[in-house]
């Protein structure tokens, strides 16, 4: 079997894997990407529609859990050379795209899903990063990395100490 075929065919796998932590009561965190669109023409200007996704990983059984999320170690930040620094949240793992079959339903992400696009004119598009958990309320966050292969992907945020309802 060719290695291209290999990948696709794990995917579900490895996002059932994903689920275990969720299952075990181990992902006290959500992270919800809200992509808020204004009537104005750009950002606070006029009023707004929010969509919101919250990030999970998909079981075979169709159940889903909250992706993990951590704090950096002091070693993810001092390897990243001043790009991140305490405080930092790593979210992920988080599987590729693939496809429903036989014994799993559709799952994963693609790329342009958890970086999507700001549309300026016409529609004044803002992307906000949720991230919530226990005696916590949501927190407001930018993405500040992010690392997208083959097996998996995962978003790098700061909170901006902002706060969202």
């Amino acid at each position: 079997m060719a290695d291209d075929k290999l990948v696709p065919i794990t995917l579900p796998a490895w996002d059932t894997l994903r689920t275990v932590g969720g299952r075990l009561g181990l992902r006290v965190f959500t992270v919800t990407q809200r992509v808020r669109r204004w009537t104005g023409e750009r950002p606070g200007i006029g009023t707004h529609v929010d969509m919101d996704t919250v990030l999970v990983n998909t079981g075979a059984d169709g159940i889903t859990v909250p992706v993990r999320a951590r704090q950096l170690s002091r070693h993810d930040i001092v390897a990243s050379g001043g790009h991140y620094q305490a405080g930092d949240w790593r979210i992920g793992p988080m599987t590729p795209s693939y496809l429903a079959g036989l014994f799993n339903p559709a799952g994963g992400y693609v790329d342009s899903e958890l970086d999507p696009e700001v549309l300026p004119v016409p529609v004044a598009t803002e992307i906000l990063w949720l991230l919530s958990g226990p005696a916590q309320p949501s927190t407001v966050c930018d993405k500040v990395g992010e690392e997208f292969t083959a097996l998996h992907a995962y978003l790098i945020l700061r909170a901006t100490g902002r706060q969202e309802a």
